[in-house]
């Protein structure tokens, strides 16, 4: 069994290690009070793995157990970096980079199912690209209200 902290903060070392695996340190956990939709002041990338439209799809019959969905959210700011061309293929190879470090993590016990569902890139801040990487997670957790 696991908790959704757990199955998100293994998304989020997993994310961080690519930093220190390409020695350039491109991919920094966004960890200020700032929002993180404008451009940081600093010259790196960032991401934040944030959860959204969790639900509880097992609710009975196993003791302490429940069945949660939810979509993980790995988000991605990406500072201009050259000519358009240039700047679109850095992108691809960022998403492909981070979507590969994922699929070969090891996931804690209770994860039945981390998939790729979709991926969004805004770009209507020129300055500052926010690519949205969602994984449908399926897993049995802990459950939040211990029984009586």
């Amino acid at each position: 069994m696991t908790t959704l902290q757990a199955i998100v903060e293994a998304a989020r070392t997993a994310v961080a290690a690519i930093s220190s695996e390409d020695g350039q340190g491109l991919f920094r956990e966004h960890k200020t009070n700032e929002p993180f939709d404008a451009a940081p002041i600093g010259g790196n990338n960032g991401f934040e793995v944030v959860v959204r439209n969790e639900k509880l799809t097992g609710g009975f019959g196993q003791y302490l157990q429940r069945e949660y969905q939810f979509d993980m959210v790995v988000r991605l700011g990406l500072l201009p970096g050259g000519t358009e061309p240039t700047r679109e293929t850095n992108r691809t190879e960022d998403l492909e980079v981070v979507v590969d470090k994922l699929e070969w993590t090891a996931w804690p016990v209770g994860t039945h199912l981390v998939i790729l569902e979709k991926v969004e890139t805004d770009k209507t801040n020129p300055n500052w690209w926010i690519a949205e990487l969602t994984f449908k997670v399926v897993c049995v957790g802990l459950n939040r209200v211990p029984a009586p």
